[in-house]
C-alpha cells in the first residue's frame, strides 16, 4: 500500500503507468494492493511474465539428500548449481536477461 501511495506522490497525483509481474498469485495481490492506493494514477496495461518470477530453489522433499546438495553447490559454485527439479542463479541470470532485452529492445509497446 505505500508503495501505491508513493508512486501516486513522484507522478504528482495523477498519470499511467504500466506494470510487469510475474504469473505467481502473490505478486498479483501486490499490484492489486498498489492500485488501491493510486488514487487518480491510471494503470494502462498489466503484462504477466514468468521470467521475472523469483528463483525456484526446487522440491527439498528428503532431508538426508540437503548436505550433498550443499556440498555440490560449494564444489561447483553456488551461482552455477543447479538444484533438482530447481535452477542455478545463472539459468535466473539468463532468464532476467532476456526479459530485460525484450523490455528495452522494443518487444513491448513503446507507451508502455
Amino acid at each position: 500500500r505505500a508503495a501505491g501511495h508513493r508512486l501516486r506522490r513522484l507522478l504528482g497525483g495523477g498519470g499511467t503507468v504500466s506494470a510487469v509481474v510475474s504469473p505467481f498469485e502473490r505478486t498479483q495481490q501486490t499490484l492489486y494492493a498498489l492500485q488501491q492506493n493510486l488514487g487518480d494514477v491510471r494503470v494502462r496495461r498489466v503484462h504477466v511474465d514468468p521470467r521475472v518470477r523469483e528463483q525456484e530453489f526446487g522440491n527439498f522433499q528428503v532431508a538426508e539428500d540437503m548436505p550433498r546438495h550443499k556440498q555440490t553447490a560449494e564444489e561447483v559454485g553456488r551461482f552455477y548449481y543447479r538444484r533438482p527439479t530447481g535452477e542455478s542463479g545463472a539459468d535466473v541470470y539468463d532468464r532476467a536477461a532476456s526479459f530485460w532485452d525484450s523490455l528495452l529492445g522494443g518487444s513491448f509497446d513503446v507507451q508502455d
